[in-house]
């Protein structure tokens, strides 16, 4: 239908108007968005977190001050950053728990909020971002600073809880009726509770019952505002019941308003001082209650002398009535005259903080003069500060008199030591020699300064030093006697033989106190048995050499050796009577005036009793050992009783002396035997023990003397180490055994016999074969040297 004019224009009035509108409503609109925009920014220029935006690519949209703030250290702005992508612009948080985060904002269009540290900036921030339709908007907040604080106080927590816990001292805290809330493991450690068995407690239920009061005296004082602390020795009672003792310090917690919360109580431990203090009180107890009853003189000296304190026994000692006689006086007025000086100085030296000892006299208030020792140490006067002399003194009067008579016993008895014909000395049980007899010096042309200790070795063969060293130091560490003979260089520079017999000498439990030792000289004894072994060995080539003077050379060595036994035997057959003649008087009047000292002997101390008790024990070794030796020089029973009588004394003897088992086996009805054959007999049996005891180291030996018509056996057998075949040979064949075999044999050999060594390794047999003719005639010399007698 066609429209009219008139309607045409009214329809394009009503759509002119209608743009018009729209163009208004559109302007107003946009106005109204320029504004809306403009506020969004200015609020996000204001706003004190970073915010960003980021479009779906995840470029930057848009970055406020803020933002370009942050970034600005890393050398980034806003304008550098707008259009660029996020990922490529911060590379850092690729694979970061920020970018699982933004995806799954973007992904999911929900909100998410996190923190995060960022270590280029080293900075912690708060994020939160939030999906839009164009992609994401970011606010960021630095907390870096709220971070640290936090961190602060959580390790100020974790310190004040550490100290709390370990703590050297116990610290509980309590609520107002007694209930513990918190414990340490202190107090836990204290009371022997568990930390939760006590949060069941109040204090007041390990609390000692004679404590309670006055705990709940203090804590009313506390509540009440009467004090701010308290602080006194409490006593707990411990889980298994144990008293224990500590020094308590109590407190109130209160909070803002002042009102009080809780007790803060400090527990330490004085359990063990306590016990200190109560054994400290007993020990001086003890200590006042020994002085009182020692029998020694307890006092203390000032530095000027005067007498402060002394025991009743010191008392006894200065003769006097009480000690108010002496106290408060010079103690140097007791002091004898000759002897004050230098107990001033010694006095004086104490109080300068020294330690010493002393020995001097006094005089007594009677006059009574008394030998004191003193042992003084320095000790502070606590009424007045100062140092002063603590001393211990002993009456020692009878010990220096006995040590006067033991001196005196002891020069006799160097006396006797100097006027036997042998070299003598004396060591201590390390074997450092202290003394030597006028004739080791007389020898040797040394002095004691020269000999002391171990100077002896500069007088000894350097080849044969090794060996005596060695025997001698293995008789040190094993106790046993020392014999050997080596030669010694005397003062004219030759070396001479001697035969050195060391013994030891024991106090009661056995121990050794010293040794003594003898060295005879035997070099003479040497030199003629090596002279005949030489003239034998001569003769043996004479021999060879000249057949037809054999028989003359024989008889010339058979009579020099007749000569040389029978020299030898007088030499010892003198040699032993003046031992006995001459020494052993004069060992006998020693021995009586010793036995004098001995009989007073409980007056001495027991450093002077065990003194003489040595010497008596030196002097019967001395008589001893010149008994021995001169009878083994010569026998008397040999003599006087026969050789029966002989062979069994010598035999008792040598066992004692070596240890060593021997049996003894002789015909009931054995017959006397010519002098030469009794004296050849005896010599053989003695020179097979002697070798016995010297190499064998067998622990038995057996003698059996038989006889077979006109010849006599004897037999000397043991179960040693036996005798190598090459020195059989020697022995047996050679003509080479050694002075002793040597001597055996020449003396067969006079009497016709024949000696017969048998060694197999598990013992040697030595058999001596001798022709007696005159058995039955020797009852007959043996009255006739009866009657001489």
């Amino acid at each position: 239908m066609k429209l009219d004019e008139q309607e045409e224009k009214l329809l394009r009035s009503v759509a002119l108007q209608n743009a018009q509108a729209v163009l208004l409503a559109r302007e107003r609109a946009e106005r109204a968005l320029l504004d809306s925009n403009e506020r969004i920014t200015n609020i996000l220029e204001s706003i004190s977190d970073a915010f960003v935006v980021l479009d779906r690519d995840w470029r930057f949209t848009y970055v406020n001050p803020q933002a370009e703030h942050i970034v600005r250290p890393l050398h980034r702005s806003s304008a550098d950053l707008l259009g660029t992508n996020f990922w490529e612009g911060f590379p850092d948080f690729v694979g970061t728990p920020l970018e699982k985060n933004f995806r799954r904002a973007a992904a999911e269009k929900v909100k998410v909020e996190f923190e995060i540290f960022y270590p280029p900036l080293n900075s912690w921030f708060h994020v939160r971002a939030y999906p839009g339709r164009d992609g994401l908007s970011i606010y960021f907040l630095d907390i870096t600073t709220q971070k640290q604080a936090g961190e602060a106080v959580r390790e100020s927590v974790e310190r004040l809880h550490a100290m709390f816990n370990q703590a050297a001292v116990g610290i509980s805290i309590a609520l107002l009726d007694g209930r513990f809330v918190e414990i340490n493991q202190k107090v836990s450690d204290i009371l022997g509770y568990s930390i939760d068995e006590l949060k069941q407690l109040t204090f007041f239920d390990v609390t000692h019952p004679d404590d309670l009061e006055k705990t709940r005296s203090n804590t009313s004082a506390l509540l009440n505002g009467e004090t701010s602390e308290f602080s006194y020795e409490k006593r707990f009672v411990a889980k298994h019941g144990a008293i224990v003792w500590t020094l308590t310090t109590v407190t109130l917690l209160k909070d803002a308003a002042g009102k009080p919360q809780f007790f803060l109580g400090v527990i330490e431990d004085v359990t063990s001082r306590k016990r200190a203090e109560r054994a400290s009180r007993e020990s001086e107890e003890r200590f006042r209650a020994i002085v009182k009853a020692t029998p020694e003189c307890v006092k203390v000296v000032a530095p000027d002398g005067k007498l402060l304190a002394m025991n009743a026994a010191g008392c006894v000692m200065v003769e006097a009535g009480a000690d108010s006689d002496v106290v408060g006086q010079s103690v140097y007025d007791l002091i004898a005259p000759e002897f004050r000086q230098k107990f001033i100085e010694f006095n004086e030296d104490v109080c300068r903080g020294n330690k010493g000892h002393v020995e001097f006299q006094i005089v007594g208030l009677k006059g009574t003069r008394r030998w004191m020792e003193t042992h003084a140490v320095p000790m502070r006067d606590p009424s007045t500060g100062q140092t002063v002399q603590l001393a211990v003194t002993r009456d020692v009067t009878a010990r220096k008199e006995a040590d006067e008579k033991l001196r005196r016993s002891e020069a006799e008895l160097r006396t006797l030591a100097n006027s036997i014909p042998q070299l003598a000395w004396m060591a201590n049980p390390d074997g450092h020699i202290f003394w030597y007899n006028q004739g080791w010096y007389e020898y040797t042309g040394t002095t004691l300064e020269q000999m002391q200790g171990w100077g002896w070795k500069a007088v000894h063969d350097p080849n044969v030093y090794p060996r005596v060293f060695e025997k001698w130091t293995e008789s040190i560490r094993t106790g046993t006697p020392f014999e050997m003979e080596f030669p010694l260089r005397g003062a004219d520079g030759i070396f001479r033989w001697f035969l050195t017999r060391v013994s030891p000498f024991r106090d009661a439990q056995g121990k050794i106190t010293r040794w003594f030792g003898t060295n005879t000289n035997i070099d003479e004894q040497r030199q003629l048995l090596r002279s005949l072994s030489e003239a034998r060995d001569h003769l043996e080539i004479g021999v060879q050499e000249r057949t037809a003077e054999l028989q003359a050379a024989n008889e010339s060595l058979r009579a020099l050796s007749a000569r040389l036994l029978k020299v030898q035997d007088d030499e010892r057959r003198r040699l032993a009577r003046e031992l006995h003649d001459s020494v052993g008087q004069i060992m006998a009047a020693l021995s009586m005036n010793l036995a004098v000292v001995q009989s007073q002997a409980y007056k001495l101390d027991t450093l002077g009793a065990r003194a003489v008790q040595e010497n008596a024990q030196l002097l019967q070794q001395a008589s001893t050992e010149i008994r021995t030796l001169s009878h083994l020089l010569h026998p008397p029973l040999l003599e006087i009783a026969g050789l029966v009588s002989a062979l069994r004394w010598y035999v008792d003897g040598f066992s004692e002396r070596s240890n060593i088992k021997v049996d003894l086996e002789l015909p009931a009805d054995f017959p006397r035997l010519p002098n030469d054959t009794e004296l050849a007999i005896f010599r053989i049996v003695q020179e097979c023990l002697t070798n016995i005891h010297r190499h064998s180291g067998s622990s038995t030996a057996a003698i059996c003397i038989r006889q077979k018509g006109t010849r006599l056996l004897v037999e000397v057998q043991d179960n040693g180490r036996g005798i190598p075949k090459p020195k059989q040979h020697e022995l047996m064949e050679s003509g080479r055994g050694g002075v002793g075999f040597g001597g055996i044999r020449e003396r067969l050999r006079q009497l016709g016999g024949t000696l017969e060594i048998t060694s197999n390794g598990g013992g040697t047999v030595v058999s001596a074969t001798l022709e007696v003719n005159e058995v039955n005639n020797a009852n007959k010399d043996q009255e006739a040297r009866t009657t001489t007698q």
